[in-house]
């Protein structure tokens, strides 16, 4: 086994190529968050991204994206990630501890990672729910599967948007603009949502540089940068930054305008994103992780995400698992529980 840190910029094109053809073998790794172009991306505004790539006599057998403080290694724009961990050939046995003190790193935390059978699984101390959409057969049907199941949030949610109009103005929806001033509006918006110490993380954060940065690349099916708007007359209500990769569509940072909570803008933007991602070719729309009402609403399936820390020294390992035992994992924020 071999392994080196590498700058996103400074990979080859076979490599990109080798990171790519291993997303498209495994579903769990098809995310954006995990595509070589979101490194390149976080290697334009930030200065500590790094990528492991760990090698055999084949080729690459993984590449693993992370920000590095110290010898200490994290995912990407953490404060606002909701995919996170490694991409790995297929049927490749990894060290990934190894790996780690190959580099001089002694750890690498994750929180939003796939749960599949890579060499992070035996990491994992820590699983949630992340709540998904799924359109195949478009928004109506959607729509009859939420009235099918007793479900009142569109009607709900029309007699808020009819309130919104008679109060701000006329609503509309533009599901793909041009950056202008929106990511600063995004930006705005959420840290109004957040209590202070999520807002000083969230603020501190480069969050609205990446999405600029994102939005000069070229759209691909492998990788685009999706910041949709929700308008009342002339006035931004709701602002919506999502990544999207072939079918799917991940929500990365929604945001309200908190003053017109009464009305539901953050719903009304979910409801309106939903009936018009055919558009892009999506049939797949991943809301996160957390208890989010509005998600819990809206969504027609989960899939496990796992967290967890890698630690280069064993005994770390072992101390840190010791720590663990017994304790309940679960979080009020995102139902977490121990892995079974």
């Amino acid at each position: 086994m071999r392994a080196h840190l590498r700058r996103p910029r400074d990979l080859s094109d076979d490599e990109r190529a080798a990171w790519c053809a291993m997303q498209d073998h495994q579903a769990a790794y098809r995310t954006p968050f995990l595509s070589p172009q979101h490194a390149l991306v976080a290697d334009t505004v930030m200065d500590d991204v790094w990528v492991l790539v760990i090698s055999d006599d084949h080729g690459p057998t993984a590449f693993l994206p992370l920000q590095r403080t110290g010898d200490r290694g994290r995912p990407l724009l953490d404060a606002c990630n909701d995919g996170d961990g490694m991409v790995q050939r297929s049927g490749a046995s990894l060290d990934v501890s190894g790996a780690l003190r190959l580099v001089g790193l002694a750890s690498f935390t994750f929180g939003h990672t796939p749960v599949v059978a890579d060499g992070l699984c035996r990491f994992h101390e820590a699983r949630a729910l992340s709540s998904i959409v799924d359109l195949p057969f478009g928004f109506e049907d959607y729509a009859q599967q939420l009235r099918d199941r007793g479900s009142s949030v569109l009607s709900e949610a029309a007699r808020k948007a009819r309130r919104l109009a008679r109060e701000e103005g006329d609503l509309r929806f533009d599901i793909d603009v041009e950056e202008g001033g929106a990511a600063a509006i995004l930006v705005r918006m959420k840290a109004e949502q957040l209590p202070p110490v999520e807002r000083e993380r969230f603020l501190a954060a480069p969050v609205g540089e990446f999405i600029t940065a994102a939005g000069r690349l070229p759209a691909s099916e492998d990788y685009e940068s999706i910041l949709s708007v929700l308008w009342a007359g002339d006035t931004p209500v709701a602002v919506h930054w999502g990544l999207r990769r072939g079918p799917l569509l991940v929500s990365v940072v929604p945001a309200y305008s908190t003053a017109l909570a009464r009305c539901s803008p953050g719903l009304l933007l979910h409801i309106e994103l939903l009936r018009q991602v055919e558009k892009l070719g999506v049939t797949r729309l991943e809301l996160g992780l957390g208890a989010n009402p509005v998600k819990k609403r809206l969504r027609t399936g989960t899939q496990a995400l796992a967290a967890g820390t890698v630690e280069a020294n064993p005994f770390r390992l072992v101390a840190r698992r010791a720590r663990n035992a017994g304790r309940a994992l679960g979080r009020v924020g995102d139902g977490r529980q121990a892995p079974s």
